[in-house]
């Protein structure tokens, strides 16, 4: 796994790569950016109009927590095999599979705080209307992924 994979899965890359807007003109239609189309970060820049020089900020921001957000999501894939290893040997006790399960909360946990803190970072980078229009492209993207996933009654 590339490090670089998980830049994809900032909150800033993850909320405009879902919003309607990213479905057009960037790659296949309804996959936006991230699936054969323009750089999340690219598109951020284009939804939020950022100078060249904010750009730069962001991009160095994201270089940045590249490297944690890489070791933690190599080990966070491990710890859920162990989980899933875990859940199917029969051998294995109830405090095993709840031990394994809570190694995967804590990875999730830090990249959390990991996305968080580069979170402030690039808010601290934006203008107070650039902070306003991120806040409505992250409601646009709840609204359109809320209720059960599929529209099937959630099972």
């Amino acid at each position: 796994m590339r490090i670089r994979t998980a830049l994809w899965a900032t909150p800033l890359a993850l909320a405009l790569s879902t919003l309607p807007a990213a479905s057009q003109g960037f790659g296949p239609p309804g996959h936006g950016p991230g699936h054969g189309g323009m750089d999340p970060i690219l598109h951020m820049a284009k939804e939020l109009d950022l100078s060249d020089a904010q750009l730069a900020q962001v991009k160095a921001i994201t270089t940045k927590h590249e490297e944690a957000f890489g070791q933690t999501m190599e080990r966070t894939h491990e710890a859920r095999a162990a989980v899933q290893r875990t859940i199917h040997d029969v051998a294995a006790t109830e405090a095993q599979v709840r031990e394994a399960a809570a190694s995967v909360a804590l990875l999730e946990s830090q990249t959390a705080v990991e996305h968080h803190r580069m979170a402030i970072e690039i808010s601290a980078v934006l203008t107070a209307d650039q902070r306003a229009k991120l806040a409505e492209l992250f409601a646009t993207m709840k609204e359109r992924h809320a209720g059960p996933p599929g529209g099937r009654g959630g099972f």
